[in-house]
């Protein structure tokens, strides 16, 4: 029907070096059509991993706060679902390491 619904996101970074210092400000707007899904915090990471294409890819809790801006937190487990319509999905988290593996679905 031609209606558009516009989502505009905004996200304060801190700089852990410092704590009485901001360290910026990003804003991003995205124009949506009704019926469409709407952009979620991880998109970035979950493209990432799409364009990377292999098989199987391990990346570092670090690697990923430098894809998306900001550090990886709980709301991770929850948005990992995502991940399985750019043809991914989870494999595992080692918080020991501090790593994620993603893996290629079948």
């Amino acid at each position: 029907d031609g209606v558009y619904r516009i989502y505009i996101f905004c996200r304060l970074y801190y700089n852990f070096s410092d704590s009485r210092q901001w360290g910026g400000h990003d804003q991003a707007v995205c124009v949506q059509r009704k019926g469409e899904k709407t952009m979620s915090k991880y998109d970035a990471l979950w493209e990432h991993v799409r364009q990377r294409g292999e098989q199987s890819l391990k990346l570092t809790f670090e690697e990923i706060q430098d894809i998306l801006g900001i550090p990886i937190d709980h709301s991770f487990l929850k948005y990992k679902k995502e991940l399985t319509d750019y043809g991914y999905q989870v494999g595992k988290i080692s918080m020991r390491e501090q790593t994620v593996i993603f893996s290629q679905i079948d």
